[in-house]
């Protein structure tokens, strides 16, 4: 395997590929190799084991904190990752594909600070579809309506996906999580002394990247652009 240039398409929704594993193992040692200091962790519908969409691969770097997303963003470029539309200073978005023999597979990758809101909604969100089957059935009739409905364009795709967040998102994910990163280190006791709180309510508190000028959403980022 290897990095390549990123595919933009029409969005099409498939079943759920096996393969998407062994892409996110493959980027997980680049990243790990240019950058020891960082977890990784695959999210998004890629990581949920039958869990229809557009086959891309969505990977969250971690950095422990905020002084070290330029160094990491760095890192991610040194590996030849382009920064998307939309993408900050404080909140880096990557783009980029794997090459697997004659198969091409699109990788999304987000630079968020460890022990964040945003990380745990992203960490909670991919937890909520694997256990909760009705909320997987849901968010994949979603995704089907939208492209018969002719939302093929990537960003309206997108926006689609968003709007039944922002409304179907079920506080009965309401199990806990944290991060691979976010327990400090020389720490085993924060986690047993983190309160429990909602999935649904670690997503309504994350202001997503903006997609298209003037379109926000308050919902986690992961319905944006990173559950295909």
């Amino acid at each position: 395997m290897e990095f390549t240039s990123y595919r933009r398409a029409e969005a099409q929704v498939r079943d759920w590929e096996p393969a998407t594993r062994e892409v996110f193992e493959f980027v997980r040692g680049q990243v790990v190799a240019q950058l020891p200091d960082v977890a990784v962790e695959h999210i998004g519908s890629s990581s949920v084991p039958g869990m229809p969409g557009k086959g891309y691969v969505d990977v969250m770097v971690l950095p422990v904190s905020a002084a070290e997303i330029g160094s990491v963003s760095s890192g991610l470029e040194q590996l030849g990752l382009q920064h998307a539309r939309g993408s900050r200073p404080d909140r880096p978005f990557f783009l980029g594909a794997v090459e697997r023999g004659a198969r091409v597979t699109n990788v999304h990758l987000h630079v968020i600070v460890a022990d964040s809101d945003e990380a745990r909604s992203q960490h909670g969100l991919a937890q909520a579809l694997r256990n909760n089957p009705a909320l997987r059935e849901q968010y994949a009739a979603v995704k089907h309506d939208a492209v018969v409905s002719g939302a093929t364009d990537p960003t309206e795709y997108s926006i689609r996906k968003i709007q039944w967040g922002s409304t179907h998102w079920s506080a009965s994910a309401s199990h806990r999580f944290r991060t691979p990163a976010s327990r400090p280190r020389g720490s085993s006791q924060r986690a047993e002394r983190e309160p429990r709180r909602p999935a649904a309510a670690q997503a309504a508190r994350v202001v997503c990247p903006a997609i298209r000028p003037g379109i926000r959403c308050q919902v986690t980022p992961v319905l944006e652009t990173v559950a295909r």
